[in-house]
């Protein structure tokens, strides 16, 4: 599957380097205190795993799923969370971890709904930004790497549930995006 991807953008060395980093970061940020971390899958599965191992205060996890609907007549649809939380999270600090932000659209929603639980304090970490085209883009409190607007596979990230296994980031061959097998 190598032979798929254009380019790399960030080895395994530098994810595990930029992972440590924010571990780190977190960890001091929240000192003393007791973290809710709610991943939002399948694609922030890989980001997450690593990184609540860098954390060094006591973690919970947790996960949701959210769908941003697409269709070729329409925009995207208003994301919608179509799993919840086991945990409950009133009064706790919680960080909601994603893999990819783009419009912010789907983070945005989720810190919302997570807002109305009534959490004592609602970060969000994510592993790649976009660089936004618009100046609206959700701002994240940690960011692992900020990226073009490539589509951007490996590490969690997937095109049509594939690559999601690539111990790295890589960029996929614009030849093929939407290949008409795999529709």
């Amino acid at each position: 599957m190598d032979d798929e991807i254009a380019k790399v953008i960030f080895d395994s060395q530098q994810i595990k380097t930029r992972v440590e980093e924010l571990g780190s970061q977190i960890s001091k940020d929240f000192a003393g205190e007791e973290l809710v971390v709610i991943s939002i899958i399948n694609g922030a599965l890989l980001f997450t795993a690593d990184l609540i191992r860098t954390i060094e205060i006591p973690v919970k996890l947790d996960c949701i799923r959210a769908r941003s609907s697409f269709s070729v007549y329409t925009d995207r649809s208003s994301p919608k969370i179509i799993d919840t939380l086991r945990l409950d999270i009133s009064n706790q600090n919680v960080l909601v971890v994603d893999d990819v932000v783009d419009t912010g659209n789907t983070l945005s929603q989720v810190v919302k709904q997570l807002n109305l639980l009534q959490a004592k304090k609602v970060k969000t970490c994510v592993l790649l930004h976009k660089n936004p085209s618009t100046p609206s883009s959700f701002a994240c409190d940690y960011v692992g790497f900020h990226i073009e607007q490539d589509f951007a596979v490996g590490y969690g990230l997937d095109f049509a549930e594939r690559y999601r296994y690539l111990p790295y980031i890589g960029v996929l061959r614009p030849d093929l995006l939407n290949p008409p097998e795999w529709a």
